[in-house]
């Protein structure tokens, strides 16, 4: 994936009480098909770790639909999203040190237009770590 990562989030503390980001940032897909998540999570405090969701949509300003990222695609079709029970919260693996961790997650974003993605605590939501986040899109 070589294309320029684009900012989704930068540099913070994750909201208090577990709370999902309240604005997450809109990035306009336009011919992707294929999107690599990327973040660095550093924790709070000891136990803690962080989750995210993707929500996807097929118009500007439009609704936006939860990504079923456990299972092949979700389909947006005139504002209908056909998708499955599965979840569509990631979680992420407690990290083992104090230290910054980097991951990435890849998705398949060929029914979508535009893409949100919130962050969130988890373990340890009283004292929240810090998540930085890029994508980087591409077309197959």
């Amino acid at each position: 994936m070589a294309n320029a990562p684009i900012t989704v989030r930068a540099s913070a503390l994750l909201p208090a009480a577990g709370a999902y980001d309240a604005a997450p940032t809109t990035i306009t897909l336009g011919a992707a098909t294929l999107a690599e998540l990327r973040w660095t999570y550093t924790r709070g405090a000891a136990g803690g770790s962080c989750k995210f969701k993707i929500d996807v949509s097929d118009a500007s300003g439009g609704t936006y639909y939860d990504r079923t990222i456990d299972q092949g695609q979700l389909v947006v079709t005139n504002g209908e999203a056909v998708t499955s029970l599965f979840t569509s919260a990631k979680l992420v693996p407690v990290p083992v040190g104090a230290g910054a961790e980097s991951r990435s997650f890849r998705f398949d974003v060929s029914t979508a237009a535009f893409v949100q993605i919130s962050f969130a605590e988890v373990g340890q939501t009283g004292t929240p770590g810090t998540v930085a986040a890029s994508i980087v899109l591409a077309s197959t």
